[in-house]
């Protein structure tokens, strides 16, 4: 039996992809932090995996370590706040640690598996509030927008700027085409981002959950000089993402090495 330990949310996609890959019949997932429950299902579990996120993943590290891979779901490393404290220690405390991202598995005996789940393609517009940003930032993007055509589900999300005047806004609506969903997100925290809302930034990712918005980089902005349908290129984001489109035979293959028999 393999047993998938989230008792945060985050891992929970990710886990349940991976027992369809390696058999439900053969797998258990726990969503909860019920000590008695995982207990019971790791006692005679040949392999546990554990998603980190808050310190009941400790427990399990701690009373399972050799049979426990470690599981990082994040694409980035070095997250702020509670989650990148206990992720860091979990890591440090892992006998095995797999990230999703496989551009993260640095260290010797690292497993770099490159899943990440691919849904519809996101683009997030912050907007700016003066005349030099809507004469060139502004209009590159639009220019670059309207000119497109997409080949898959994307999703424009504007966020306007405070003290903006709602022109830009209005003229992204009309963009709406094949495979081009337009919507506002007025719900985005300014402080959370880390982006100049005085500028234009346009940010393209494969990731719709308002954490990932917030989990922004300068490096990422598009500008006037900047192409963005070659920055919203699948290849562009898939290897930001660390994706390895051969991740379900690297599963398989780990958890074979590790005495399971499939």
């Amino acid at each position: 039996m393999i047993v998938f330990v989230a008792s945060h949310p985050a891992p929970v996609e990710h886990f349940t992809e991976f027992r369809k890959v390696l058999g439900e019949e053969r797998t258990q997932l726990i969503v909860k932090e019920d000590t008695d429950e995982v207990r019971k299902a790791c006692e005679h579990a040949k392999l546990i995996f554990v998603g980190i996120g808050n310190e009941f993943c400790f427990q399990v590290i701690e009373e399972f370590r050799s049979r426990v891979i470690v599981y990082y779901e994040n694409p980035k490393k070095g997250v702020p706040g509670e989650y990148g404290r206990i992720a860091e220690e979990a890591i440090q405390i892992g006998a095995r640690v797999m990230y999703a991202n496989k551009n993260l598995a640095t260290k010797e005996g690292d497993i770099g598996l490159g899943y990440y789940p691919l849904k519809e393609k996101v683009i997030l517009y912050l907007g700016g509030a003066n005349e030099v940003y809507y004469k060139t930032g502004f209009t590159a993007f639009y220019n670059q927008v309207s000119a497109m055509s997409f080949e898959r589900p994307t999703v424009l999300v504007i966020r306007p700027h405070p003290r903006g005047k709602g022109g830009d806004v209005k003229a992204l609506m009309a963009l709406q085409k094949e495979h081009l969903r337009v919507e506002v997100d007025k719900g985005v925290d300014e402080e959370s981002l880390n982006v100049s809302l005085a500028r234009a930034h346009h940010v393209a990712y494969h990731q719709t959950s308002l954490e990932e918005r917030l989990n922004l980089e300068r490096k990422d902005a598009i500008g006037p000089d900047r192409d963005l349908a070659s920055a919203i290129s699948d290849k562009v984001i898939l290897d930001r993402v660390g994706y390895n489109p051969e991740w379900k035979e690297l599963l398989y293959d780990q958890v074979a090495a590790c005495g399971v028999e499939l």
